[in-house]
């Protein structure tokens, strides 16, 4: 859960500041960036096992720990 929250702040921040402010090339690599991330996150979540994304899963599960 906290994961896919921070995942879905993660493409807004993409698809708001980095298309905004370093065009459309660096705004599609975040994306590609995101849906890897996203990926790997249904993978874990499908094989049962609860485990954190690369890079920033240990981040999300801290921020969003009140929720």
């Amino acid at each position: 859960m906290r994961q896919s929250i921070g995942l879905n702040a993660l493409y807004f921040i993409n698809r708001f500041i980095i298309y905004g402010y370093f065009g459309t090339t660096a705004g599609d690599i975040g994306n590609v960036g995101v849906l890897v991330l996203f990926i790997l996150g249904v993978l874990g979540a499908l094989q049962g096992k609860e485990k954190l994304i690369p890079v920033f899963g240990a981040q999300f599960q801290e921020w969003f720990k009140n929720i």
